[in-house]
C-alpha cells in the first residue's frame, strides 16, 4: 500500500503502524476499556519498531499514538534510552506519561537485535527523535 504521507515535500520517506492497547499491562487502558495481554504491545511490534528506527537511525523519528503521551513517550524513552543512555528528555517531561509496558518491550527488542548499537556506540549520529511535536537531539 502506497503511504500518502510519504514525500520529499512534508520530509517523510517511510511509515510504520501499530495498533496496540494504552495499558501497562492486563486489566484497563487509558479510556477504561478491560485490556488483556494479546491487546497489549506485543514482542513482534516491539521487533518493528526497533527495526524500523535501527533502519532511519541517522535520520529524525517522529513517534505518534492518539495523543503522543502515553504510548509515544514509552517508545520514544526506550529508543533515547537505547542509542544515547539518555531517556530524561521523556520521563523528565510533565508533557509525557510514559507507557512503561512499550518503554520495556521496546528497549528489550532493541538491545536483543542490535546490541552494538548501544550507546555507548555513538547513538543516533546527528539524528534525533520527534514525538509530540517536540525534537529531541542525540548530540
Amino acid at each position: 500500500m502506497e503511504e500518502p504521507f510519504c514525500s520529499k515535500e512534508n520530509q517523510i520517506t517511510d511509515i510504520l503502524r501499530l495498533c496496540f492497547a494504552d495499558a501497562d499491562g492486563e486489566g484497563l487502558d487509558v479510556y477504561g476499556n478491560s485490556v488483556v495481554e494479546d491487546d497489549l504491545m506485543t514482542d513482534e511490534d516491539a521487533r518493528r519498531v526497533a527495526e524500523f528506527a535501527h533502519m532511519h537511525q541517522s535520520e529524525y523519528i517522529l513517534i505518534h499514538c492518539d495523543a503522543g503521551i502515553s504510548r509515544s513517550a514509552g517508545v520514544a524513552a526506550g529508543i533515547l534510552k537505547h542509542y544515547t543512555g539518555d531517556d530524561r528528555a521523556i520521563f523528565k517531561s510533565s508533557r509525557f506519561y510514559p507507557n512503561m509496558w512499550c518503554y520495556r518491550k521496546t528497549l528489550k527488542a532493541l538491545h536483543e537485535l542490535f546490541p552494538d548499537a548501544a550507546a555507548d556506540n555513538d547513538g543516533l549520529g546527528a539524528a534525533g527523535l520527534v514525538t509530540e511535536g517536540q525534537a529531541f537531539q542525540s548530540h
